[in-house]
């Protein structure tokens, strides 16, 4: 996989409420560059450190991935010195809160992500972190991607789920048109030290979140490089 840029893309995971599944998607996408041929870095500023816990338990399970915990205060300094330090991604996972963290990694970075289930509250501080966000980075030059990503959706596609997607849209929020659906192969990564693309991939569901997770890096890398008319993923 070629470089998403000349230097490290930085893309942040931030949500002001917990539990929406940044970590799993932030180590999931790690993957997927990884096994493209990416090196990639993770900056783990989350207060439950899991990235960072998970790296600690399984320090070779990802060739070319690194994870570092870092304290909120150290994020600036360490940006600096890692972006241009041979990584081609270097994504950060900050805590589910809107605190100052989030804010700072938000102006450095070049796409901004924002899981989020098919839920009130998930969608309502979604949306909240989106306007507080363009606020904040306003008299920037350079425009900043923010995208909500539907997160945890039922495969079955229940009225009220196809209903609020609908309203999504009508309100023209911002979003990835993947969808990432309720998979165990997700969770599977920080029991087995395995993100799906380095999971026994011979088994459906695994196939399916790779596919998934695929989908969701070919926008992810046509927002970083719109130039680029064509990407190359590992099969």
């Amino acid at each position: 996989m070629e470089q998403l840029q000349e230097r490290a893309s930085v893309i942040v995971f931030g949500s002001p409420k917990g539990g929406v599944g940044k970590s799993t998607l932030c180590l999931s996408l790690a993957g997927a560059i990884v096994r493209g041929g990416g090196k990639v870095l993770i900056l783990d500023l989350d207060n439950n450190k899991t990235l960072a816990d998970w790296y600690e338990k399984y320090p070779d399970a990802v060739a070319g991935l690194t994870v570092k915990a870092l304290a909120s205060d150290q994020l600036t300094d360490t940006l600096e010195s890692q972006v241009d330090a041979g990584y081609d991604s270097i994504l950060i996972d900050v805590a589910g809160s809107a605190e100052r963290a989030l804010y700072i990694a938000a102006t450095a970075a070049d796409l901004i992500i924002t899981p989020a289930r098919i839920s009130g509250p998930d969608l309502v501080q979604a949306t909240r972190l989106l306007r507080d966000i363009r606020a904040v980075t306003r008299g920037q030059i350079k425009k900043i991607p923010h995208l909500i990503l539907l997160n945890d959706v039922h495969p079955l596609h229940p009225a009220y789920q196809t209903a609020a997607v609908e309203q999504i849209d009508a309100a023209g929020l911002p979003r990835f048109r993947t969808l990432l659906y309720n998979r165990a192969a997700y969770r599977e990564a920080f029991l087995t030290g395995k993100p799906p693309h380095f999971a026994d991939d011979t088994r459906a569901p695994v196939k399916k979140t790779i596919e998934e997770i695929d989908a969701l890096l070919g926008e992810v890398l046509d927002i970083i490089n719109p130039e680029e008319a064509v990407h190359e993923l590992a099969a």
